[in-house]
């Protein structure tokens, strides 16, 4: 029995890999691999990889991009939360709830006197 089960013996792997594989959107991949292929488009030395390219693109990106990132990425959930802290910290302690109900109340004031300027 034992001689017809297939054993499989595990390969010992003498060169670790130094890459890994990242998610992106299928369109961002095709517009890299259009670039690399416009970079790649030369005569003479090695080809560059996507790596390279990356890297590069990374040194530049500033601090500015870093915040317009990071605001993009924010639900309505998150800047009614910031909004919220901001309310505390600059009048004191109140309850969501009790925010909310502020936000309400200047909603419809807000909602009331642009129905005025309108009749």
């Amino acid at each position: 029995m034992e001689n017809s089960e297939a054993k499989k013996v595990a390969k010992p792997t003498s060169k670790k890999s130094n890459s890994a594989a990242i998610r992106v959107a299928l369109e961002t991949r095709k517009r890299l691999l259009a670039e690399l292929a416009k970079i790649n488009k030369k005569q003479y030395g090695k080809r560059v990889k996507i790596d390279a390219l990356l890297l590069k693109l990374l040194f530049h990106l500033s601090a500015k991009d870093v915040i317009e990132l990071q605001e993009a990425s924010l639900t309505g959930r998150d800047r009614m939360e910031q909004s919220f802290r901001a309310y505390c910290s600059k009048v004191g302690q109140i309850t969501m709830d009790e925010y909310l109900e502020l936000l309400l109340k200047s909603d419809g004031r807000k909602i009331e006197s642009q129905n005025a300027t309108v009749s």
